[in-house]
């Protein structure tokens, strides 16, 4: 079992593609796999209301409630995630051992290869010919496309082989003697021999891509203004359409719909083509714990006295490895749904489509160094879309590798961050009254069966014991 897919996440995605309406447009378990690994790989941002529809052939699974929406499609983006994390982390393998397939494992890596090419299907213009790439590289990358292709579409690959000399097919160990079924076997058993060095090689593609993608995201940051207006509080559909959840997957009908897989978007000349050449979260390698850091001060809006933070973080720390950083260093139990805001760029879990109007930003692509500017300036963290908790970041110090640690710590801090689910702060002022006794009688209703709370507690030293246990495996 890949450790980027637990047993329990399997089975919330095999339940979530059995409740398709549409089975024979739907995925396999397999060809979600793969899917997901090409998404991962792919060097540019695909908002979910694009993939999403692509695994069900865009019709809406029917779900039971709320809450099985919920768990079923926050398994499918935690999955993903996990695997962008490891893409980032350069940790990222084919999770089939090429050398030791065995007959019954040909079908799930067929199945698997199908998803993935599914996946750069979406964003063609990825795997084109670069102008970065000098001709032995460019060969190697069209030459890898090739054996995706082959083995999705093996009948599409069979001319190849058939205007190659008999002695070179012999070499090849391809017999495309007779039958045309026998020939295509022949031609995609070949291609599977490829296959994961032609993964390895669209991979370091797309990281070299991406790598770019983020300096030119970085480039075009954009001034910081503070948000005035408080997010929107009906419910965003959890299918990630961008609709309301009582104008989407809330309708008790479901509309049908062509299937928007696509497939062979990949333009790939076979007759022209030769054969080809031969997790986690708050996980940083070696040459990034050595970099710098920053000494950043979190401060949360909207309550009086102020509930504040200052920690050290790594630069090398996504966006997400920073959401969680926060929940650990603030005193929240992650129980809901977060975003960063920069300027007006949203950074956020692939779980919803938008938040305010805006594109999401996949923030486990995006670390705490690529938006250094943006956090000097001063970013928006908020926390519960309810409740609308809303912190400010700012950058105090950049930390130059000599000075810096390895791991997340907190320097200081003052009051405990509020209870969760508590009502936002109108509703914790109000608590803080009622702790204080100057208006005990108002509130006793609403707050006395409410677990012991106090607002003036904060102990560092916890919080720095909760961040070494996460890294205890570094």
């Amino acid at each position: 079992m890949s450790t980027l897919i637990t047993q329990k996440d399997e089975k919330n995605l095999r339940k979530l593609l059995a409740i398709a309406i549409s089975p024979e447009k739907t995925f396999s378990y397999d060809e979600l796999r793969g899917y997901l690994y090409g998404i991962a790989i792919t060097p540019d941002v695909i908002d979910p209301s694009e993939w999403v529809p692509v695994v069900f052939g865009d019709d809406k699974p029917e779900y039971e409630s709320d809450e099985q929406v919920r768990e079923l499609m926050g398994t499918l983006f935690t999955v993903l995630n996990r695997h962008v994390a490891a893409f980032q982390d350069d940790n990222l393998f084919m999770p089939f051992d090429m050398k030791t397939i065995r007959e019954k494992d040909v079908i799930g890596i067929l199945e698997w290869t199908s998803g993935f090419e599914e996946a750069l299907s979406l964003r063609p213009e990825c795997w084109e010919e670069h102008r970065d790439l000098d001709e032995e590289e460019q060969d190697r990358l069209m030459n890898s496309l090739v054996v995706i292709e082959g083995i999705v579409y093996p009948e599409d690959a069979v001319d190849m082989f058939t205007h190659l000399p008999p002695e070179e097919l012999e070499d090849m160990g391809v017999d495309i003697s007779g039958n045309s079924a026998n020939r295509v076997i022949q031609v995609q058993l070949f291609m599977l021999q490829a296959l994961e060095q032609s993964i390895e090689t669209i991979q370091s593609h797309g990281a070299r891509q991406e790598k770019k993608r983020k300096e030119a995201a970085r480039s075009s940051a954009t001034p910081f203004d503070v948000p005035t207006s408080i997010i929107e509080k009906n419910k965003k559909c959890p299918c990630y359409s961008g609709k309301l959840f009582r104008d989407c997957c809330g309708k008790k009908e479901q509309s049908g719909g062509e299937t928007s897989r696509k497939g062979k978007l990949i333009k790939v000349d076979f007759s022209k083509r030769s054969r080809s050449s031969e997790e986690k979260i708050f996980k940083l390698s070696a040459d990034e714990r050595t970099g710098h850091s920053y000494q950043l001060e979190i401060s949360l809006a909207s309550t009086e006295p102020t509930i504040w933070r200052r920690l050290e973080v790594p630069g090398a720390v996504s966006l997400a490895d920073l959401h969680l950083i926060i929940q650990v260093t603030m005193g929240w139990e992650n129980q809901h749904l977060h975003q960063f805001r920069a300027g007006k760029k949203i950074y956020g879990p692939q779980v919803a489509d938008d938040y305010s109007g805006t594109p999401v930003l996949d923030e486990s692509r995006f670390c705490l160094s690529d938006l250094e500017r943006e956090f000097l300036q001063g970013v928006i963290y908020t926390y519960d879309f309810d409740d609308n908790w809303e912190h400010v970041i700012l950058i105090e110090k950049v930390l130059p590798p000599s000075e810096s640690r390895k791991y997340p710590y907190v320097i200081g801090g003052e009051r405990a961050c509020p209870p969760e689910d508590i009502g936002g702060a109108f509703e914790f002022s109000s608590l803080l009254e009622y702790l204080d006794g100057s208006r005990e009688k108002d509130f006793v209703d609403r707050f006395a069966q409410l677990p012991p709370f106090d607002p003036e507690h904060y102990d560092k030293d916890i919080a720095n014991q909760l961040l070494k246990v996460r890294y205890d495996d570094q």
